[in-house]
């Protein structure tokens, strides 16, 4: 007991030390882009742009509508949403260095399906949660702007704090991504027997009408139109997490 306690905590050191240089790196280096297989990958350049820069202005010229200015309010919003956004890059990263830590400490105990198992959920959860943020902002977020820019009168400059927009669009961006993990947590507790896949489709309306209400929360415009973007998505999800629950205990029953 004493032996695994020490290896979790040398394993959490180990995820906090890579999160803090990888971090710092998103905060001082400079970064460009390298084309690979139609993928254009960040990779530390002479010259480039630091990542909170490269994104502040990604978001300036690509999300927010089109007349709208971004501003500094004070001298500490800048330096505060830097180390925001190089804080986020540095989690994606060590989410995944995080996931090879805890693969490494758990597989010597993991029988061979579980470790395809656990292989599956680790690759789903990248795989939703980069599908959610990337929808957010390449459809939502941009949704959101541009039906709350449809109230500024003509004789108004829609001048946009820095700070709390930034802190909207990396919200907006985290609580999607977490949304499209629901299969995840959806075939999770069905696997543990917490919740059965016929709950899953006994209880379909009742989780429209929650998932009606967090979108509704989530998307702060008041049009309708963002809360119903978000809506479909993460109720196709839910589908597909009944439909894979579903799947996996077949299979599970059918080798017993």
């Amino acid at each position: 007991m004493l032996t695994e306690f020490t290896a979790l905590r040398k394993m959490a050191i180990r995820v906090l030390v890579f999160f803090s240089v990888s971090s710092f790196l998103a905060l001082v280096l400079s970064w460009g882009t390298l084309g690979a297989f139609s993928l254009r990958l960040p990779w530390p350049v002479a010259g480039g742009q630091t990542i909170p820069a490269s994104f502040i202005n990604d978001v300036r010229e690509n999300v927010l509508p089109e007349g709208a200015v971004l501003a500094a309010m004070s001298p500490m919003d800048a330096f505060v949403v830097n180390l925001a956004i190089a804080a986020a890059a540095g989690a994606i990263v060590t989410f995944f260095f995080a996931l090879w830590q805890v693969w490494r400490f758990m597989r010597p105990g993991l029988y061979a399906s579980e470790r395809r198992g656990f292989v599956f959920i680790a690759l789903a959860s990248a795989f939703l949660f980069w599908s959610g943020c990337l929808f957010a902002y390449r459809v939502l977020i941009p949704a959101v702007y541009a039906a709350l820019y449809g109230f500024t009168p003509s004789a108004v400059i829609p001048l946009y704090n820095l700070r709390e927009t930034m802190w909207q669009v990396l919200g907006m961006l985290v609580a999607t991504g977490v949304a499209f993990l629901l299969p995840v947590l959806m075939v999770l507790l069905s696997v543990a027997g917490v919740i059965t896949p016929a709950h899953w489709r006994t209880y379909a309306r009742h989780a429209i009408v929650i998932v009606l209400v967090l979108s509704a929360i989530l998307t702060p415009d008041g049009s309708g139109i963002s809360m119903f973007l978000l809506a479909l998505p993460i109720c196709a999800l839910y589908t597909l997490g009944y439909l894979v629950s579903v799947q996996v205990l077949r299979m599970n029953s059918s080798r017993v």
